[in-house]
């Protein structure tokens, strides 16, 4: 056995690397700090993800975006955005598949992976998103009730939608901090709305109206296939608009802590 303080000694027995130091692929973490929530891959992750693409946004301007750039540029706006995703889902399997993830999501894979430079940039980026968000996708929401229920006025002015948002924004509020478990119980509610809405959506595609036009013909695709761009818009404006309607693919991950096997 090698004298503790001979070199050989040292060389035996090296200094502990810290949390940022070590390798993260295959590291084993304490069980401490392992996941201990309870939500499967259903409830944990594909329905938060799928309620969070599918948001308001997505069908407030999904119309005005085809009306401007028109069926082809909205073909290619889709293609970037889902490749975009893609990637970005092929590079959180192969993190969270070699190693141990604990509570923090996609901060701890980045800043564990890459360091804790990209971690911490990342990070504020991140979290400005998730703070910005809620924002746009309420004030999406109150735009829909607006145009499909007129009789909600409150002061009869402009700042209705404003109002109804913080209403809107209190409640969810309120649900939110119940915890992630009673969160994922309702959003089964909300995904089978969206299943609903996407079965009316291609219902109303083959009803005919004499105000809304003759549905999908051939005359139609061709006359809205080229773009027709107002003053200020064009196909990076689309973009900036349509991106993040598809983005929010992390809402998953963001829940590790809350998962049964992260």
């Amino acid at each position: 056995m090698a004298n503790p303080g001979s070199p050989l000694g040292a060389l035996s027995k090296p200094e502990p690397m810290g949390l940022y130091q070590e390798p993260a692929i295959g590291r084993q973490l304490p069980s401490s700090s392992k996941g201990k929530g309870k939500l499967k891959t259903l409830t944990g992750v594909f329905i938060p993800t799928f309620c969070s693409v599918f948001g308001s946004m997505l069908f407030v301007r999904m119309s005005w975006v085809v009306g401007q750039g028109g069926i082809g540029i909205v073909i290619l706006l889709w293609f970037l955005s889902c490749l975009s995703t893609f990637l970005t889902s092929l590079s959180i399997s192969a993190i969270a598949t070699n190693g141990q993830i604990a509570s923090g999501g996609s901060y701890y894979m980045i800043s564990r992976y890459l360091g804790p430079e990209f971690g911490g940039a990342v990070g504020i980026l991140n979290s400005l998103a998730l703070s910005v968000g809620p924002a746009m996708e309420i004030l999406g929401l109150t735009e829909m009730l607006l145009n499909a229920f007129p009789i909600i006025r409150i002061t009869g002015t402009s700042w209705d939608r404003q109002i109804i948002a913080l209403i809107v924004m209190v409640i969810l509020s309120t649900y939110v901090c119940l915890g992630a478990t009673f969160v994922a119980k309702i959003s089964i509610f909300f995904i089978a709305n969206l299943l609903l809405v996407f079965v009316w959506f291609f219902v109303g595609m083959f009803i005919t109206h004499p105000e809304l036009g003759s549905g999908p013909t051939g005359a139609n695709f061709v006359n809205n296939w080229a773009p027709a761009y107002d003053t200020g818009v064009d196909f990076f404006t689309l973009l900036g608009l349509f991106y993040p309607c598809v983005c929010d693919i992390n809402a998953g991950a963001d829940r590790s802590r809350e998962l049964d096997n992260p």
